[in-house]
């Protein structure tokens, strides 16, 4: 709806202006809705981001622990073996505790 200033009853400007400032009004409210969803998003992104760089810290020193039980080229005693169940048994568990 065109903004016209030739009419020459106020009535019918005044009618104008609120039938504008109602979809102004509805326009600025779709946007601050759209805001308020990529906020959340970016909120959830930052988590994932903080998780992701805490977890990478903890999978990296357990390749290392576990690259260094895998390449013990010394005959396996039963405490060896015993220590490599224990590791690999707690690590399936918070590998598991991770996923979920």
């Amino acid at each position: 709806m065109p903004f016209h200033f030739k009419q020459t009853s106020f009535g019918l400007i005044f009618l104008e202006l609120v039938a504008r400032m109602d979809k102004f009004n509805q326009q600025f409210g779709k946007a601050m809705q759209i805001c308020k969803n990529s906020e959340g998003s970016l909120v959830q992104a930052i988590k994932a981001w903080e998780n992701f760089i805490t977890y990478q810290k903890s999978v990296e020193s357990w390749l290392k622990e576990a690259k260094s039980h895998l390449q013990n080229n010394n005959f396996p005693t039963i405490e060896s073996v015993e220590a490599e169940n224990r590791f690999f048994e707690v690590t399936k568990f918070l590998f598991n505790e991770l996923i979920s």
